[in-house]
């Protein structure tokens, strides 16, 4: 059941992400509130609110956010830290014939860059992920035991990059 529950809840947040930005690009980002979003995607306001939080939200949450530690290890490797984030992000935000996950991330992209409120809390979450990240890319190398956190924040510096290499190859 609560496999169901999940696959119910990620297409939920989908269509409300997804209405959300042809709210966003028919009138732009600041005349937009909630409510319509919310009215847009058939789901009350309050539905909104506990799936993303804000309306900055409704463009920062993805995928990954609901991942699990577990599931989130499965995609990283910590012997080759930097090649698995370049086929995350590529998986991720690729062109649709790359196997991405589809039109949402390419068409929210241009918000991080264009709304000072979005470009706050994509740092938030990059800041967030990194925190959950660093561990896992942590391998038991003797360094490494000393300064974990140091040695896996600058790796995730490096997903940071690796997002701009893969969009400067489009």
């Amino acid at each position: 059941m609560a496999g169901l529950r999940e696959q119910w809840r990620r297409s939920a947040m989908q269509t409300i992400q997804e209405r959300a930005l042809d709210l966003f690009d028919e009138r732009g980002f600041a005349a937009v509130t909630i409510e319509q979003v919310a009215a847009a995607a058939d789901v009350s306001p309050s539905s909104v609110y506990r799936y993303f939080g804000t309306k900055e939200g409704l463009l920062v949450a993805d995928e990954f956010d609901a991942m699990d530690d577990d599931a989130l290890a499965g995609v990283l490797d910590p012997a080759d830290p930097v090649g698995s984030m370049v086929r995350v992000v590529q998986r991720y935000e690729g062109t649709p014939g790359e196997g991405a996950t589809g039109g949402v991330p390419r068409r929210r992209v241009r918000y991080f860059f264009t709304e000072p409120s979005v470009r706050t809390a994509v740092c938030a979450a990059l800041d967030r992920a990194a925190q959950r990240v660093a561990p896992l890319l942590t391998g038991a190398g003797g360094s490494q035991r000393r300064r974990p956190g140091r040695r896996a924040r600058g790796r995730v510096r490096l997903l940071r990059r690796a997002r701009v290499v893969v969009r400067r190859r489009r």
